[in-house]
């Protein structure tokens, strides 16, 4: 196997530059939009089992009476569509406050 020329690393390394860039991009695109909203809501999306949404309800629910002024809501998806959707709607500048479903993905 011969080593790679010169100019091919050097092309290499400006694509590797050049893809990292757009990267930053997408992503700052993505993120910024959904800081800028000034909701008072804090929706969860969750995958969990019905005994530990019941849970994270009661949790919720002390919540808002701690801070009345906001407004806490669990949504529930399989795992499969809670990634789907999350993904959807992130490429969308929207969604979910907090995700808790499976991270092997992550």
């Amino acid at each position: 196997m011969s080593r790679p020329r010169r100019e091919e690393t050097q092309l290499l390394a400006k694509a590797h530059v050049a893809m990292r860039r757009i990267l930053l991009a997408l992503l700052v695109g993505l993120v910024l939009p959904g800081c800028s909203r000034n909701e008072r809501r804090i929706m969860v999306w969750t995958s969990l089992r019905p005994v530990e949404r019941e849970v994270l309800a009661a949790q919720l629910a002390k919540f808002a009476e701690r801070y009345p002024g906001w407004q806490f809501g669990q949504l529930f998806y399989g795992p499969e569509e809670c990634r789907t959707n999350f993904i959807i709607s992130a490429l969308g500048g929207s969604g979910p406050a907090l995700l808790h479903g499976a991270s092997d993905n992550v």
